[in-house]
C-alpha cells in the first residue's frame, strides 16, 4: 500500500489517510486529512475574530458583521449593497456623458475602429434629432428606446470627432449599418405592402 509523508505534521501515513488532488504528481493531498481539518478550524477561527461595527444606511441601526460576507444588519436592510448601488447610480447621474464614452470606448477596442473621442464631443439632446422622441437617460442597467445611443455618421470611420452624434436607441436599431440605399429600398417596398389587401386586412 502508498505511503505519504505529510508536509504539516512530518508523519508517514497511508495514502487512504490523505484526500485526493488530480493536479499532484502521485494524486494526494501534501496535507494529511487530520492536518487538513485543523487548519480549517484555524481558518475558521480568524475569520470570525474578525468583526466589525457598521451603521445601517437604510434604517441607521449598529450591527456587527464578520468579514468576507454580505452584511446585513438585524432589520434585514442590505445597506452595502444598497449603498454601492446608491453611489454608482449618482455618479451615472451626474457623469452621463462620461459613462457613454466609456461604454463606446471599450466597444470601439472590441470592435477594433478608430476611436478618439472625449467627453466634451458628446452632447445628450432633450429630443432625438431622427424621431423626434424625448430623450431619457435609463438609471441602472438596460436601455429603452429612448435612451441615448451615439451614433456613428460614416460607420467606417468609427467613433472619431466630428463623425458621431448622440440619437435615440430606437434610432439606432433602426438604423444599424444600413445604406441610405439600403433604407430607400426598404420605405419603398413597404409602401407597396400597404397598397395592397393583405395589409387592409390586418389594418
Amino acid at each position: 500500500m502508498q505511503q505519504k509523508r505529510c508536509s504539516r505534521c512530518g508523519k508517514v501515513k497511508f495514502s487512504q489517510e490523505f484526500n485526493k488532488h488530480k493536479r499532484s504528481k502521485d494524486g494526494l493531498q501534501n496535507l494529511c486529512r487530520v492536518c487538513q481539518n485543523e487548519t480549517k478550524k484555524i481558518a475558521r477561527v480568524n475569520v470570525t475574530e474578525t468583526v466589525r461595527t457598521k451603521e445601517c444606511l437604510s434604517c441607521g441601526q449598529l450591527f456587527k458583521y464578520l468579514s468576507r460576507k454580505k452584511v446585513f444588519c438585524s432589520n434585514n436592510c442590505r445597506s452595502v449593497y444598497n449603498a454601492k448601488n446608491k453611489t454608482r447610480l449618482d455618479w451615472e447621474e451626474k457623469n452621463k456623458n462620461k459613462k457613454m464614452l466609456y461604454r463606446v470606448k471599450h466597444r470601439a477596442k472590441m470592435l477594433g475602429i478608430p476611436f478618439d473621442l472625449e467627453e466634451c464631443d458628446i452632447e445628450i439632446p432633450e429630443t432625438c434629432p431622427v424621431l423626434g422622441i424625448k430623450i431619457e437617460v435609463a438609471r441602472g442597467k438596460g436601455y429603452s428606446d429612448s435612451s441615448p445611443s451615439l451614433d456613428r455618421i460614416i460607420p467606417s470611420k468609427g467613433y472619431v470627432k466630428n463623425n458621431v452624434r448622440v440619437i435615440s436607441n430606437r434610432a439606432n436599431l433602426l438604423k444599424n449599418n444600413a445604406t441610405v440605399e439600403e433604407l430607400e429600398m426598404v420605405l419603398d417596398d413597404l409602401k407597396k405592402l400597404r397598397d395592397t389587401t393583405i395589409l387592409r386586412e390586418f389594418a
